[in-house]
């Protein structure tokens, strides 16, 4: 997927410019859009990724919005921090917008490449991706998703009816014969993997704290800075939240960050997050499946 990326030199809002209208002005006599029913897709994680059934996007950069209803069920940015992951990338992708495509949503893929050799900042590449993908459009629902975790099925909507949400109610590692799950939340307001919040409570809550280099608890600041504005994180049950956790090299450096207590959080995220982020654009560019953004940090 990497090889086939095209440099933007437009406006990002000039890409999709009708993602979030009704298509062909015909809104009036087309059916609101509802919940498709529950499929698994896990199946086609053991085939290759070109025969993968999904139909082309509505625009360039992987932009997607339903033609037979409208409106859609949601208008969502999915958010993939990103580095030396291309092993899952090239299937993570395909797979999404094979599922997606499914369910009745307007989305956006943006995968955020952290473009120096520091150590790994996935909440910093999410507060990115938020600011990036506003520029393309309007999206009410961001998802804030691992390159390494794909649902199964269908019928987990990536919305933000109850946000903020964690997606996944229970795992498996890919190629698991066993088709062994182990529990999505992990512990008590476990927010790692694949979340969903509304543009809303991400901005009220000032995004991602920026200090976490390294591997870990920056999910843990996020939901305790959720608990502190009141807002509690919803946890799917059953088999339609399940995920897999795809196969990728074990090469993850931990930070020494200390426990995001509420008091340690409460000085801070007003100062540190959305308002205080500086990185260097390092370029957007346009792939037909999604869009890449580059970020020196």
């Amino acid at each position: 997927l990497y090889r086939h990326l095209t440099k933007l030199t437009e406006s990002p809002a000039a890409v999709a410019p009708n993602l979030l209208n009704a298509p062909n002005n015909t809104a009036k006599n087309l059916s609101a859009c509802r919940r498709p029913p529950d499929k698994n897709l896990a199946h086609l994680l053991n085939q290759p990724t070109s025969s993968f059934p999904f139909a082309r996007p509505t625009y360039r950069g992987g932009f997607w919005s339903p033609r037979s209803c409208w409106p859609p069920l949601s208008k969502t940015a999915v958010l993939v921090p990103y580095r030396n992951r291309s092993e899952n990338l090239d299937k993570f992708v395909p797979y999404m917008q094979t599922l997606l495509q499914q369910q009745n949503i307007a989305y956006g893929i943006f995968v955020i490449e952290q473009a120096n050799t520091k150590l790994f900042n996935r909440a910093k590449l999410l507060n990115v991706g938020f600011r990036v993908a506003q520029q393309f459009a309007k999206f009410d629902c961001f998802v804030l998703h691992d390159a390494d975790k794909v649902p199964e099925n269908v019928g987990n909507i990536y919305d933000c009816v109850r946000s903020p949400k964690l997606m996944i109610s229970a795992m498996r590692q890919e190629g698991d014969a066993t088709q062994k799950y182990h529990r999505g939340r992990m512990y008590n307001n476990f927010l790692g993997g694949s979340a969903a919040i509304s543009k809303q409570a991400f901005e009220r809550v000032n995004g991602n704290s920026n200090r976490y280099y390294g591997w870990g608890r920056e999910d843990d600041e996020l939901a305790s800075r959720l608990g502190l504005r009141g807002m509690r994180i919803f946890y799917p049950r059953g088999h339609v939240a399940r995920f897999v956790n795809l196969k990728h090299s074990s090469d993850v450096i931990t930070n020494t960050m200390p426990w995001p207590h509420w008091s340690r959080v409460r000085a801070v995220m007003n100062k540190d997050g959305l308002n205080s982020l500086n990185y260097t654009d390092k370029g957007i560019y346009l792939h037909n499946l999604f869009v890449l953004i580059r970020a020196d940090l």
